[in-house]
């Protein structure tokens, strides 16, 4: 059902614009008839800022000041007042996390279902629960903790994205072959705990 073709169709707001979703999201929502506008990472080059009739912001990239981004995103809200906002990547699901404004309706995961989408511990934790088949991980907080592992094996942060020293991020898994190739892992375990398991190998 598109929705009315009254004075003025309801705003959705979107982001981030940088994400690959962006341009399929807005065509999307405004072939069902509402308007689209989007905030993306000053100077970073989104295709959506091409697409006639989506109304795009700046905002400072999270990843040079988390602080300063929320406030460029709640400044947006407060101007335009959409009637949902829709994330569109992990990115934008932390702002819809960290944003704080009750009213703001949003058509994404939100709660303790945005905890998951952003938790992998939680993802495997709920995944064995409900009966699935999840390879054998081990919770790490130090080095130590892994030094009993099966080798080669990948560790990986339990969060996708973190907030460090007031800047999101977004660490990348490291591969071990063996134990002393654990010190690869130090920078991330940094940043928070991680998830060690096997590395699948056929032959």
């Amino acid at each position: 059902m598109r929705a009315g073709s009254s004075i003025e169709a309801p705003e959705i707001l979107v982001g981030f614009a940088e994400a690959y979703a962006a341009i399929e999201a807005a065509w999307s929502l405004k072939e069902a008839g509402f308007r689209v506008s989007a905030f993306a990472r000053a100077g970073a080059i989104a295709a959506l800022r091409h697409v006639a009739g989506v109304r795009v912001y700046s905002v400072t990239p999270p990843e040079v000041d988390a602080a300063r981004s929320m406030h460029d995103v709640r400044a947006i809200v407060r101007s335009i007042n959409p009637a949902a906002y829709l994330p569109l990547d992990d990115a934008g699901v932390w702002v819809a996390q960290t944003l704080g404004i009750e009213d703001l309706r949003v058509a994404g995961p939100t709660g303790a279902a945005a905890s998951y989408a952003l938790d992998k511990e939680l993802q495997i934790a709920a995944a064995a629960d409900a009966g699935f088949l999840v390879p054998p991980t081990k919770l790490i907080r130090s080095l130590e903790d892994a030094h009993d592992a099966a080798y080669p094996i990948v560790i990986k942060p339990t969060r996708v994205i973190r907030v460090v020293s007031g800047r999101l991020v977004r660490p990348k898994g490291v591969v071990c072959a063996d134990a002393s190739e654990l010190r690869t892992a130090a920078p991330l375990l940094e940043t928070g705990a991680a998830l060690a398991r096997p590395v699948r190998t056929h032959g």
